[in-house]
């Protein structure tokens, strides 16, 4: 007679060991990857052109200033060489007598630019191609302007404080 009979040990059933290491770098990986693509989709875009201003001052210049009326006018841009995003300008304005400068807050149509110093009147850019560069027929659309008052527009390089182009224009009576 044979004595008691034992069974043998239950083993867990094949591959589950392997399941469970699996999962656990599936977790690890996706708590490291998600929040990781989610700060990188959610940072704001650059402006065109890359990372920052070229290294060059950009060649050109305004048009023509035209629609002027005794509180308004519209100042048009000609093509910039390399092509320009306006966050990479600025504007000073100025009259015999006064000087602002004004900034472009963002490269994106129907933009106000904002006013540093005297505030000489009101500036918003159309981009009319919607490309967020400065492009030939953009204009800066100026109101609050005094009548019978001589400007002076001009656009400067930020990174240099070069001077890219000027024009002078007054208003009527």
């Amino acid at each position: 007679m044979t004595g008691p009979h034992t069974p043998p040990p239950e083993t867990p059933p094949k591959g589950t060991s392997n399941k469970l290491i699996a999962a656990i770098v599936v977790i690890v990986v996706i708590a490291f990857v998600v929040p990781i693509t989610l700060f990188l989709l959610l940072q704001p875009s650059e402006p065109t052109n890359g990372n920052g201003p070229p290294d060059e001052v950009p060649i050109g210049q305004f048009t023509q200033v035209h629609s002027i009326t005794d509180t308004t006018a519209t100042v048009e841009f000609g093509t910039l060489t390399p092509d320009t995003a306006p966050v990479w300008v600025k504007i000073v304005f100025s009259t015999d007598s006064l000087s602002g400068s004004y900034n472009f807050p963002s490269n994106s149509d129907g933009t106000t630019l904002t006013h540093h110093g005297v505030d000489i009147g009101t500036m918003v850019y159309r981009d009319y191609a919607d490309d967020q560069v400065i492009s030939s027929g953009d204009e800066l659309l100026l109101s609050e302007l005094s009548p019978s008052t001589d400007y002076t527009v001009k656009l400067v390089w930020v990174a240099t404080g070069d001077l890219i182009d000027s024009i002078v224009f007054s208003t009527t009576a």
